[in-house]
């Protein structure tokens, strides 16, 4: 039997769990090194944000973001992606167009998160070839 021609992506619950199995007096944060973390309202369904809270070391706030879904210490700028919704946006053209708008917001670090393994994307009806 040959492998996958899929690579596997590493799952992040993985970190999710080890993070919020942390408290804020475990982690060594001060309020002051605080990393501050604007969450777009529409990404609280997740574990991402409880994860962020009960590591300890970030200081979240929760409101509707205009491009993106998270702004890390008002640098960095990250949408992210579950692996089929991923697929969806290549399909539809949505992702380019979300990347388009990352890359013009200026003075911002633009990163694309991807979340899942390639078992979420085992029944999708796309070729390696193509999501590539």
């Amino acid at each position: 039997m040959h492998p996958s021609p899929m690579p596997e992506i590493r799952h992040n619950r993985i970190r999710e769990k080890r993070i919020a199995s942390m408290n804020s007096r475990d982690s060594g944060c001060r309020m002051a090194d605080r990393i501050p973390v604007l969450v777009d309202d529409r990404e609280c369904r997740g574990g991402v944000v409880e994860a962020l809270r009960a590591s300890g070391c970030f200081d979240v706030t929760v409101q509707r973001l205009t491009v993106g879904d998270y702004l890390v210490d008002s640098r960095l700028l990250f949408e992210r992606k579950t692996l089929p919704d991923l697929l969806l946006s290549i399909q539809s053209g949505r992702l380019f167009r979300q990347a388009l708008r990352l890359a013009q917001v200026v003075h911002l670090r633009p990163a694309l998160m991807l979340e899942g393994t390639s078992a979420d994307l085992r029944d999708c009806g796309m070729g390696w070839e193509a999501i590539q």
